[in-house]
């Protein structure tokens, strides 16, 4: 339908310029006739004309309007005297003014300059638009049967040339299994033309998406292969995995991550309306966002071991559960810059919990639960550097017991033991302070830091008398005797016997040997050691107000040892 109506498109356009040029052709060809005519009666007229023979050129004029394309004829005199007319319609020539005629001028017979009149020949315009008329019509025809022929031969030859077998070759193309083997065939008519080379681009589409659709294949198989194996893994794994969003909320989490965290996972996991998710876990959520601010600002990883929080039901006894966490920044893509935190955690509470015995073991006495040599150096220390920074006060008492191989002797290791227990407990009921420090230097040898607190001060005097008292006292042994021991007590003081530990424990110790030497049983301070540089700038007045006040410590302990005595 569409072919035909371009085809009748293309005859109306085309009659239609064959039939004007056929009749310009027409009328150009009438106005040559009308001059091939003039030409034609222009001598025998000159010489009628000139001999006055008026027949003659009636019968002339009688002869050229019998042609069919004449209306009329005339011939004039040089001065426009009508010599002879001979119209061969003179009705229609009256009524109807000619636009087509020829004048000619007619030269005398002797001299070719000289004029004998003029012949005007009129054409009939209805005969020549009719003539016209009907030649173009002819054409027009003639063209638009050409065209039409044309057209439908044109359209015959590509439908069957060209059309049929582009849809044979789109029909195959649909039965073609995509990333199947089967290939369109080349016709051998079409092996050199443009449907051959199509074919043959088909052919190779067909072999690229075979390849591509192949390799695809396999990738995905691959893909789902190590799938199944990273979600086995992500499953099974003993480590616990996380992934956090922007917004430090859970994403998701695999079971050993569910496992360590308990019910914050199962509640948090997918949740956007939850708080963030290391405010619930950890105990110090603020030291895992700076964390994660120095892993962001370093662009790598960060890894620390945390305390988990205590979850609701947990017993405040319960010991606190350690997390080795390992995070990873992982920025995001194109538009979305959002940042996530991918985390693997593992269960350290049972290594936490052997370092921390390691360290209690290592510092503390195994028989007392006191602090040891080295845990009372080190805390020691601490309080010492406390007290120097403030400019504040720090005593350090140095006891001994006595009678304690005598009860080894005879009552056995055993009762020894239990007399050093019995003593360490009612050196930790009499000192209750939490800043006071209690150790074992070793054997029967007791160490005691006392900050805030001078040699002088009536508190020191109170503490030392209230700890000779307590381990004065009869101790009851598991065999069921009693055995007695006392103590010999000796006091030194920052900034009046020394500035470190070591010289205030010796000053101390010393003042301890005085008083085993001297009776036992008693208390004794160390002597004012003026290289310390403790007293070199205090005031007389206040040197005699310490000296008195350690006298009278000296003199009270004195009279509790001879009360014991």
């Amino acid at each position: 339908m569409a072919v035909l109506s371009v085809a009748t498109l293309l005859c109306a356009v085309v009659g239609a310029i064959g039939y004007e040029w056929a009749y310009q052709r027409v009328d150009q060809s009438s106005q040559s006739t009308l001059e091939a005519l003039a030409r034609a009666v222009e001598r025998p007229l000159a010489f009628a004309v000139h001999s006055g023979d008026t027949g003659l050129v009636e019968e002339i004029l009688e002869g050229l309007a019998r042609h069919e394309l004449l209306t009329g004829v005339e011939v004039r005199t040089p001065v426009g005297n009508l010599v002879a007319q001979y119209p061969l319609d003179r009705a229609n020539s009256a009524t109807e003014a000619s636009s087509l005629f020829v004048t000619r001028r007619l030269a005398s017979p002797t001299s070719v300059r000289q004029s004998v009149g003029t012949v005007t020949l009129e054409a009939n315009t209805q005969r020549v638009a009719e003539l016209a008329a009907r030649q173009a019509w002819m054409v027009s025809a003639l063209l638009g049967s050409q065209v039409l022929v044309l057209t439908v031969v044109l359209y015959f030859a590509a439908e069957r040339l060209i059309s049929r077998p582009i849809v044979k070759l789109s029909d195959r193309l649909r039965q073609i299994t995509p990333g199947g083997t089967r290939r369109l065939r080349k016709p051998s008519r079409h092996s050199q033309d443009e449907i051959g080379q199509l074919i043959d681009s088909a052919n190779a589409l067909i072999i690229a998406s075979e390849t591509a659709l192949g390799s695809e294949r396999r990738i995905g198989i691959r893909m789902a292969e190590l799938e199944a194996q990273f979600r086995e893994i992500f499953e099974s794994s003993r480590a616990g995995i996380f992934l956090l969003d922007a917004s430090l909320r859970l994403v998701t989490c695999n079971p050993a991550a569910a496992h360590l965290l308990g019910h914050v996972a199962e509640a948090q996991s997918g949740d956007e309306a939850a708080p963030p998710f290391i405010d619930l876990v950890f105990a110090r959520p603020t030291r895992v966002r700076e964390i994660l601010e120095r892993a962001k600002a370093s662009g790598g990883t960060a890894t620390v071991d945390l305390e988990l929080a205590r979850q609701d039901g947990q017993a405040s006894q319960t010991a606190p559960r350690w997390v080795h966490c390992t995070f990873s920044l992982r920025q995001g893509a194109g538009a979305d810059e959002r940042v996530a935190v991918e985390g693997v955690i593992f269960d350290i509470t049972e290594r936490k919990q052997a370092e921390r015995a390691a360290r209690y073991q290592s510092q503390h006495d195994p028989l007392t639960g006191l602090k040891n040599r080295v845990g009372t150096l080190k805390r020691a220390s601490q309080h010492l550097a406390e007290a120097q920074l403030q400019r504040g006060s720090l005593s350090v008492l140095c006891i001994d017991l006595d009678g304690f191989k005598a009860v080894n002797d005879s009552y056995g290791h055993q009762a020894g033991d239990e007399v050093l227990i019995a003593c360490a407990k009612r050196m930790r009921t009499v000192l209750r302070r939490a800043s006071d420090l209690i150790g074992r230097l070793g054997g029967d040898e007791f160490v005691v830091v006392l900050p805030g607190l001078d040699v002088s001060d009536e508190q020191l005097a109170e503490a030392a008398t209230a700890l000779l008292t307590s381990l004065c006292e009869p101790i009851a042994l598991s065999s069921g005797a009693l055995a007695r021991v006392s103590a010999c007590i000796g006091a030194a003081s920052l900034w009046r016997h020394g500035r470190d530990v070591d010289t205030l424990i010796a000053a101390a110790d010393q003042a301890m040997y005085a008083v085993k030497q001297g009776g036992k049983a008693a208390v004794a301070c160390a002597l004012v050691d003026r290289d310390a540089g403790g007293d070199t700038e205090v005031s007389e007045l206040e040197l005699l107000r310490r000296q008195r006040a350690a006298a009278a410590l000296t003199s009270t302990m004195s009279v509790f040892a001879d009360s014991e005595a």
